[in-house]
């Protein structure tokens, strides 16, 4: 390898830890939400029971879902349009305000009614800003992966950045249960990881803004660009009615979010329905086990603390050789089908297992589980991201992914909802397998993406049966033909 392609490389994987940084400190501050739920809710909802003071703080926890899909459009659109460097030093900026926000915030006993309102405000915002940030950090990693490598690129950054904040945030919120007692963390110890994670996000604004951006991204504005000045000023040879346009004024160029709607519909519905189902088993397995166990089954603090860290270690390690795995039996397909068959015969012998509410077999029945999430999750980043074209991955993905994050994550307040309502502790097993169930039908019609390179991604259809190699009269259009210049 030579001088100038090492450096080459050295800039390219600087550039990717760079861009999961903003992942690693999401995925920190939700997940520390999720295991601190129990204190959370202490704080800002004492006057109700314990069930429903869980309740009430995990539906805040999705309401900052809600502001997802409103972050995604807006950034995910702004992405595809000023690039996907620029957009991602907007989104983590805005993290920071929400972030300090918490670690700030009066309780309930202080300023009363107030606090729970200003806790939903900063989950709103934060939400908002978070809407553009995972999607944009996948689209670069796909673009900027070496070929034949989009699995390992993709786990290697986003799933590893995430599963990294995930184990940094079950860490700091074991180390917290293990040296404060039950009134200082209701006090004040709560507070210390959203602080923590407001100055991880003024860290990573700071080395993002050096990031180069993606050359993917750069090919297919430059043809842009190209045919806009072909618009402006015609040849002489071109009558000015087969332009479209009055002579030295364009037409206003279509935003990518309407396109990415009306060229890769379908493609945003998948990915609609695919993040809801991953999202629902990625929040239940890592995100309402911990205050299952303590408040459902009456594990204690350091037990269920423990059982997070570990989930969070395998968490961490696995998906990056899952998804190189991936990449070479050039398969994303295949081992989604095989995780959905998974959770349905497995989500409710594990959780009869959790009922025994002893560590020991707590412990050996979460590992079938996170095993199936590890792999899922594995294909599920890079795929989604596949099944979009360039010039419209960032806004198509947002708006699909962001969507399915309200259903995704607004698991753990259903898995709640459905424990209270009927009384049984086995109801989130249940729900897993249904979904599980309800998802196989489409993942078996889905075609492959893995064995495809760059330029060709979403192309054709989405669907085997409808033969997805046949180019479709959508993508003849001039917005999509800038993407068989892209390099990959």
């Amino acid at each position: 390898m030579s001088e100038h392609d090492g450096s080459r490389w050295h800039h390219r994987w600087q550039d990717i830890v760079v861009a999961s940084s903003g992942t690693f400190i999401e995925w920190f501050d939700f997940m520390v939400y999720g295991y601190l739920a129990a204190t959370i809710a202490k704080v800002f909802f004492p006057g109700e029971s314990e069930s429903l003071a869980l309740l009430a703080t995990f539906a805040t926890f999705a309401v900052g879902f809600i502001g997802r899909p409103f972050g995604g459009l807006f950034f995910g659109n702004l992405g595809d349009r000023i690039g996907r460097k620029r957009t991602l030093v907007l989104t983590v900026a805005l993290m920071t305000v929400p972030m300090f926000g918490i670690a700030v915030l009066p309780s309930e006993a202080s300023i009363g009614v107030a606090a729970p309102i200003l806790l939903v405000i900063a989950r709103l915002i934060q939400g908002f800003a978070v809407g553009g940030e995972y999607t944009g950090v996948i689209t670069y990693l796909v673009e900027e992966a070496p070929a034949g490598r989009r699995g390992w690129t993709a786990n290697l950054g986003a799933s590893m950045a995430s599963n990294l904040g995930t184990f940094g945030a079950a860490f700091v919120v074991a180390v917290l249960t293990w040296v404060l007692n039950d009134e200082q963390l209701v006090a004040w110890g709560w507070r210390v990881p959203f602080a923590l994670g407001g100055v991880l996000a003024l860290v990573s604004l700071r080395f993002r803004g050096q990031m180069r951006e993606s050359q993917a991204f750069v090919d297919v504005a430059t043809e842009e660009d190209a045919r806009e000045l072909e618009l402006r000023v015609p040849s002489s040879s071109t009558p000015l009615a087969d332009t479209g346009t009055v002579q030295g004024v364009a037409e206003k160029p279509e935003q990518p979010v309407v396109r990415a709607l009306r060229n890769n519909f379908r493609a945003i519905l998948v990915v609609f329905l695919l993040h809801a189902y991953v999202g629902t088993t990625t929040y239940v397995v890592i995100s309402f086990l911990p205050p299952y166990l303590t408040t459902v089954l009456g594990v204690p603090d350091e037990q269920a603390s423990f059982v997070a860290v570990s989930v969070a270690v395998v968490m961490t390690i696995a998906p990056p050789f899952f998804g190189l795995w991936s990449d070479r039996i050039e398969s994303r397909v295949k081992p989604l089908i095989a995780t959905a068959v998974g959770f349905t015969v497995l989500s409710y012998p594990m959780f009869a297992l959790f009922g025994t509410a002893n560590i020991g077999v707590i412990l050996l029945a979460q590992l079938p589980l996170v095993a199936l999430l590890a792999l899922q999750m594995a294909v599920f980043v890079p795929f989604v991201a596949e099944l979009f074209p360039t010039a419209e991955r960032y806004s198509g993905l947002s708006v699909g992914y962001n969507f399915g994050a309200v259903l995704g994550g607004s698991a753990p307040m259903i898995a709640t909802a459905l424990i209270h309502t009927t009384g049984s502790n086995l109801a989130p097993a249940f729900y897993i397998a249904g979904f599980s169930v309800v998802m196989l039908p489409m993942l078996l019609q889905l075609r492959e993406t893995a064995n495809l390179a760059v330029p060709e991604l979403g192309r054709g259809d989405i669907f085997r049966h409808r033969h997805g190699h046949r180019q479709s009269q959508r993508h003849r259009t001039a917005p999509a033909a800038a993407h068989d210049s892209d390099g990959g």
